[in-house]
């Protein structure tokens, strides 16, 4: 029998059998195989179970029904139940490379990291997978919580997963670990592949209404201040900018020239000192709301100052030296032309996808479904951020 280390696999799962199943075979085929593995499974169906026998008499697997758990819920009673003090992370959709247990457990081992975490690369067969995947993930390899290996002190000095989140999670976490200046690392070459994309347009635009729906239930959960700030900022755009119309235009001691102008050039101003301070002083893993709600709320208002331009500046006299012909539509088609390029070429080639696959033509089919995409998170995001404090607080469990 090949080599045993002593190392805690753990494995959330919920569905996706298949998927499972090509997960245990390429752990068992490691030169270096865990001494146990855990999998806590919240499948509705046994199939997940059946899998799990099939690899009895070849791995140590511990199984663990319970009636529904969430990635973050499950990795954390995983921890309760496992037996060796090294832990590694598993996705039931990652997949393994050949002799990765051995080349990241001894590397765990020989050097002072006390977290190194995986590395993903997505892939995709069909057409429709790839373009998803050049609209996204591209060719390179992603930092992953799957993967990542830990000794259990570490992992408790840490803290837990949130648990009552559906994603992110993970990326919580992981910034969790990098907030507490713990020695990690990120290895250079991906070990690890998905092959689960979606095949259809539609399901990954629901699944990044999703994602971003419960990123930022998670990130308003782990920074309170930041959504009073948001909801705040938007508070004052309805009031601001309308100030002079609601106390009374003949009101000489609240009446306040040029407020719309100096409430825009003070959110640039914000936005501008506020980006600068987080990309100096703050770890910039991790995204909170006020950055999202500002850049919108920027947005919003120089879109309305294009959108009235020739009316408060120029008087519509079109002889005037500042009149400009067409400005709206010429605003929203750089902005759309731009951001075609952008979604479609820039941004696919800098994730290394390959350019006879994005040319002739295929670029634009890119662009269109990373645009949808882009738009798909905005709502998810702000209602994720308005709903989360009327829910139920969630904490990270506790693991002593």
């Amino acid at each position: 029998m090949d080599k045993v280390a002593p190392l805690s696999i753990i494995i959330p799962s919920q569905n996706f059998s298949y998927s499972l199943e090509k997960v245990l075979e390429s752990i068992k085929k490691q030169s270096l195989v865990p001494k146990e593995i855990v999998v806590v499974d919240s499948s509705r169906s046994e199939e997940n179970k059946g899998i799990v026998k099939k690899f009895e008499k070849f791995l140590n697997i511990k199984f663990i029904k319970v009636a529904h758990a969430y990635p973050g819920e499950a990795r954390n009673l995983g921890v309760k139940n496992c037996t060796e003090n090294t832990l590694l992370f598993i996705d039931s959709k990652t997949v393994l490379s050949e002799g990765y247990l051995s080349e990241i457990f001894s590397l765990f081992n020989k050097s002072n990291y006390k977290v190194i975490f995986g590395k993903t690369v997505y892939l995709a067969d069909s057409v429709k997978q790839k373009i998803i995947k050049a609209a996204t993930f591209g060719s390179l390899g992603h930092e992953t919580t799957p993967g990542t290996i830990i000794n259990k002190d570490t992992f408790i000095e840490v803290g837990g997963f949130l648990e009552g989140v559906r994603t992110a999670e993970d990326l919580e976490w992981r910034a969790r670990v990098k907030s507490k200046r713990l020695r990690h690392l990120c290895p250079d070459q991906p070990f690890l592949t998905y092959s689960e994309i979606p095949n259809s347009y539609k399901e990954m635009l629901s699944r990044y209404f999703k994602y971003s729906f419960h990123t930022a239930r998670v990130n308003v959960q782990e920074n309170i201040k930041g959504l009073y700030l948001s909801l705040a900022l938007i508070l004052s755009a309805l009031i601001i900018p309308r100030w002079n119309y609601i106390v009374g235009w003949d009101n000489e001691n609240l009446y306040i020239p040029n407020v719309t102008k100096i409430y825009l050039f003070s959110l640039i101003v914000i936005f501008i000192s506020t980006t600068y301070f987080n990309r100096a002083l703050i770890s910039k893993y991790f995204t909170d709301p006020v950055s999202f709600y500002l850049k919108l709320l920027i947005f919003i208002f120089i879109s309305l100052g294009v959108y009235n331009w020739n009316f408060s500046i120029a008087g519509w006299i079109e002889e005037a030296s500042l009149y400009i012909p067409h400005i709206t539509k010429i605003y929203l088609s750089s902005i759309i032309f731009l951001s075609i390029l952008y979604r479609g070429i820039y941004l696919p080639i800098k994730l290394k996808e390959d350019r006879q696959f994005l040319f002739p033509l295929r670029w634009i089919q890119i662009s269109i479904i990373g645009l949808g995409l882009d738009l798909a998170k905005i709502p998810g995001y702000v209602a994720g951020g308005l709903i989360q404090p009327f829910l139920i607080s969630r904490k990270k469990a506790n693991l002593d």
